[in-house]
């Protein structure tokens, strides 16, 4: 059952009282479960403890710039931000949904905010890119960048990946978060190469 809906209506209840969780926390976990499942339902889905957390305006209120209020399972709890000016949120609507997550040992909150559109120029000289799946990118001159390599690479990881979460052991799980690890470098990595020759092309063909 991959269904928020069917979900909500199988479990909400026995969810709420097995766990003691507000309504609110009890639909965003089913969310977050169905959600995760969008991608990919070949495996079963595991959690960390610190996996990160959705809230909605239920949940999370901007009280301040420098201060939100998150409701807790120990009620409401009042807690002081900090964010970079070049956020410039103090010229932004911020919306009452964001992400929390913990990375190396801090907390993150990835708000929501409106950003104006930006002023539309005519450009002069441009280059044109498609991108895609089978060919990653595709410029106007006629340049084609394959994703054969990286199709093959992500399809080794999946099935990698599935084998690790069938296995559950702590070997497994260490596994599992180090070749995350290099799939997600890998994955950069090889945008970082294509965009850079995509840049040199158009260097060339607009000077």
């Amino acid at each position: 059952m991959f269904s928020k809906v069917k979900l909500q209506k199988a479990i909400y209840y026995e969810l709420r009282e097995k766990f003691s969780l507000p309504a609110q926390f009890a639909i965003r976990a089913i969310s977050r479960v169905a959600d995760s499942y969008k991608t990919d339902k070949k495996a079963q889905h595991k959690f960390k403890k610190t996996s990160s957390v959705e809230y909605d305006q239920r949940i999370l209120n901007w009280k301040k710039l420098d201060t939100i209020s998150i409701l807790s399972l120990d009620g409401r709890l009042i807690i002081p931000i900090v964010f970079g000016q070049y956020a410039k949120l103090n010229e932004r609507v911020i919306r009452n949904s964001a992400k929390l997550i913990y990375k190396n040992k801090e907390f993150y909150l990835q708000a929501v905010v409106e950003v104006p559109e930006a002023q539309l120029v005519s450009a002069q000289d441009f280059l044109g890119v498609d991108l895609g799946i089978v060919n990653l990118a595709t410029t106007s001159e006629g340049q084609i960048f394959s994703g054969l390599q990286v199709d093959t690479v992500r399809e080794r990881y999946t099935v990698l990946k599935a084998n690790l979460q069938a296995n559950g052991s702590k070997s497994a799980k260490r596994h599992l978060k180090k070749i995350s690890g290099e799939e997600g470098r890998f994955k950069r990595n090889a945008n970082h190469i294509i965009s850079k020759q995509i840049v040199e092309e158009a260097q060339r063909h607009l000077q």
